[in-house]
């Protein structure tokens, strides 16, 4: 009988969250925790080698709920689980607080249950703080104006917080999931070239990317080659921008940045994700080659994963990742 993988985090990793968050409030120094229940407990298996990401071309989402999937299959199927967030807080330019203040780092709460040998993606997601005015933003100091309102030493505190949530046994790659706006894009860029750098060669660097990034907008297209292996384009929670990415697919037209052309991101309730599943048609490729991270507004349950699988290996030619 397979046995389970369980990330599980106890009483006292819940006791350090609020602590740290009380911390986030006080503007005080912010040490990053990392709370485990004995240990992240992942069950060592051997390295299943799969096609560039290192993952299957169907990938679930396992977001802050009690996920359990231990009936997938770990040779067709994978599972990107939210491994922590990072809240990050602009410093104010007058010079209040010390430069790598504002950096909290909330673990997983949730317990994961997924199967013995099951390709796993840490996914980070990042949430800025957003009350920064435009008058501070333009007194800022110059060398951290084009990053925005965050500062160097906030970017490395970030790095080294991913780079301990993704030392985790069995995680293949590293899924960074920030919506940045037009002026955190400078912040970004330059946080995923130096994530790169720290992390191993060989651990691949995926993010979430907003629909209109990969067809309009050209600052992914800007990054130094190699800094990630995939842009995973959202086609749910769209937004005002939902109407013309659509329109802009059933053209049957491919998203103009190359890193955004091997996956995508869809939803089990919204519409347009439903569309793409049941006729396999997004841009001029089709479903057929891409790899399809599904999310899922509630916890997992076996008709959800049932339907999923039969609509993403219909266009994949296989025929279960069940057991």
């Amino acid at each position: 009988m397979t046995r389970s993988v369980q990330v599980r985090l106890v009483g006292a990793a819940f006791i350090v969250c609020v602590a740290t968050t009380a911390l986030w409030f006080n503007r005080r120094s912010i040490p990053l925790f990392i709370a485990t229940a004995d240990r992240w407990r992942v069950i060592h298996s051997e390295k299943v080698i799969a096609e560039k990401m290192g993952m299957p071309p169907l990938v679930f989402w396992a977001w802050e709920r009690p996920d359990d999937l231990r009936d997938l299959d770990a040779r067709r199927a994978g599972v990107a689980f939210l491994a922590g967030t990072i809240f990050i807080r602009s410093i104010a330019p007058d010079g209040g607080g010390a430069p790598d203040e504002g950096v909290v780092l909330r673990p997983r709460l949730q317990p994961l249950l997924v199967p013995e040998r099951m390709p796993l993606m840490a996914v980070v997601r990042i949430e800025t703080h957003q009350g920064w005015s435009q008058s501070s933003y333009q007194t800022a100091k110059p060398t951290e104006s084009a990053e925005g309102p965050y500062t160097e030493q906030q970017r490395r505190r970030v790095v080294s917080s991913i780079r301990r949530l993704t030392a985790l046994p069995d995680v293949r790659a590293v899924q960074i999931d920030f919506d940045a706006t037009r002026s955190e894009q400078g912040f970004y860029r330059a946080l995923l070239t130096d994530l790169r750098k720290a992390l191993p060669s060989g651990t691949p660097v995926s993010i979430t990317a907003l629909a209109s990034w990969c067809v309009g907008d050209p600052w992914l297209a800007k990054l130094p080659p190699g800094t990630i292996n995939e842009a995973v384009p959202m086609l749910f929670r769209m937004g005002p921008d939902g109407p013309n990415v659509a329109s802009f697919l059933d053209g049957g037209n491919e998203f103009r940045v190359s890193a955004c052309r091997g996956s995508i991101g869809l939803s089990t309730d919204e519409s347009f994700s439903q569309e793409v599943l049941r006729n396999g048609r997004v841009g001029n490729s089709g479903l057929q080659g891409k790899r399809v991270y599904v999310f899922h507004p509630k916890i997992w349950n076996a008709e959800a994963v049932l339907k999923t699988i039969g609509a993403v290996y219909k266009w994949h030619g296989e025929s279960s990742a069940l057991h």
